[in-house]
């Protein structure tokens, strides 16, 4: 337990966040000695893709020119931090060996390894995709600022814009940056995950992992519980729209709310269904800042035709 422990600390002493960065540099104009450059560039080179682009944008034209060009005396802090962690990068080699033989022999594993070895193996996949692009399969795009903030206005971003999911390309650079996500952030980017994957139609793509799933499952647990339930929805619902009734009274089905999806109803000035609708404002012919407020109540569209739209509870 000991050895594992130890490798699973070690990773994740490795995963830094941008804030972690902007502390580092604010005790570092403060004189701190403790946060000298050389752990500035350490920091900086462990941020997400995403993280590093603010970091440039915000420092760029003051602060980085400053690390390329002082740095340079700090090469052999920088070669020892190499050399130690090929040290261990070997002992990680050397443990995974030995505990795939005695597995191999016969040797039972206990239930808390098995945990262990999973959020061991994420943590490797998560640095292997930062240095290597994901092996070439998935390419991250570059997104502005205006467009994570249209993302988000949709619900197709985080409300601060992370995590920005338009397509199925997108989908995947998440799913593969949620092993660098805070432990505090993990229930809701791996609910946002796996909404868009539904929304696009990859629901394969959904993790199976233990860390994703136990986030998901939390997610879902906190949604219940704030979550709205139908006679109050059908109250929400009533406020912008003329047709609001039961999916009872539709044809026997229970729990959902029936919706006219051809009445004209809008929100914030726009049609809130329109079957045929296009453009960045509507997915799949629902108007994108609706979904998004049934959603934050735990509750989602689903057309059942090009009249009618029945409204379901998430979960």
């Amino acid at each position: 337990m000991k050895h594992i422990n130890t490798f699973e600390n070690f990773l994740n002493e490795n995963f830094k966040s941008l804030s972690d960065l902007e502390f580092a540099i604010d005790q570092h104009e403060k004189d701190n000695h403790v946060y000298d450059l050389t752990k500035i560039v350490g920091i900086f080179n462990q941020l997400s893709s995403a993280d590093q682009l603010k970091a440039k944008k915000k420092y760029g034209g003051k602060y980085f020119p400053k690390l390329n060009e002082e740095t340079a005396d700090n090469r052999d802090t920088l070669g020892e931090l190499n050399d130690m962690t090929l040290g261990q990068l070997e002992r990680i080699s050397d443990y995974a060996k030995m505990i795939k033989d005695r597995m191999m022999k016969g040797e039972q594993l206990e239930s808390w390894m098995y945990s262990q070895l999973t959020v061991a193996l994420e943590n490797l996949n998560s640095v292997h995709d930062a240095m290597d692009g994901n092996d070439g399969t998935v390419e991250e795009r570059e997104v502005s600022s205006a467009e994570r903030e249209k993302l988000a206005d949709k619900g197709f971003a985080l409300p601060d814009g992370s995590y920005p999911i338009a397509n199925v390309e997108d989908l995947k650079n998440a799913v593969s940056a949620f092993g660098r996500s805070n432990p505090e952030d993990r229930k809701k980017v791996a609910q946002h995950i796996a909404k868009r994957a539904k929304a696009l139609g990859k629901e394969d793509l959904i993790p199976q992992t233990e860390i994703f799933q136990k986030a998901l499952k939390e997610s879902i647990e906190e949604i219940n519980e704030a979550k709205l339930n139908r006679d109050q929805m059908m109250d929400w619902i009533g406020k912008s729209m003329k047709f609001v009734r039961t999916t009872e009274d539709f044809n026997g089905s229970k729990g959902g709310i029936w919706v006219s999806g051809e009445n004209g109803d809008t929100f914030k000035g726009k049609p809130i269904y329109d079957y045929y609708a296009e453009g960045s404002a509507y997915e799949l012919g629902v108007l994108a800042a609706w979904e998004k407020e049934l959603n934050n109540r735990g509750w989602y569209s689903e057309w059942n035709d090009a009249g009618t739209v029945m409204i379901w509870p998430e979960g």
